[in-house]
């Protein structure tokens, strides 16, 4: 059963490209749910990532969600903890999965740790 918290949270996730933490998941939904807690964001993304709807990412010491449903790649910097969205890799993936050959990979999870072009030039 999914409900109005849980759709509100899922549709926040799905359109931003931010991979938020918890915090600021609560901060956009309590803007048209004014009533829900963070308490209640928390127990939703456990049940999103239970049901492999969302993406757990953990950088330092912060816990970020991602939404995107369309088979990806992250690309984290090492310096400022932003991360972006990559599909470069998808032929990689796809050659694990062939290559196995007594397991079934159900998932495969690929990140790329650097500098983005941002600290780069700094």
């Amino acid at each position: 059963m999914i409900t109005i918290q849980k759709q509100e949270i899922l549709n926040y996730l799905r359109k931003s490209k931010e991979h938020p933490t918890a915090e600021t998941i609560y901060k956009a939904v309590k803007k048209k749910i004014p009533t829900i807690s963070l308490g209640t964001v928390y127990r939703n993304l456990n049940i999103l990532l239970e049901s492999n709807l969302i993406k757990e990412i953990k950088i330092k010491d912060k816990t970020r969600y991602d939404g995107n449903d369309i088979k990806h790649q992250h690309l984290i910097c090492k310096t400022c903890g932003s991360i972006e969205d990559s599909e470069i890799l998808e032929d990689y993936s796809k050659k694990i999965k062939k290559s196995v050959s007594k397991f079934k990979p159900e998932q495969i999870s690929i990140t790329v740790y650097g500098t983005c072009k941002n600290c780069k030039e700094k």
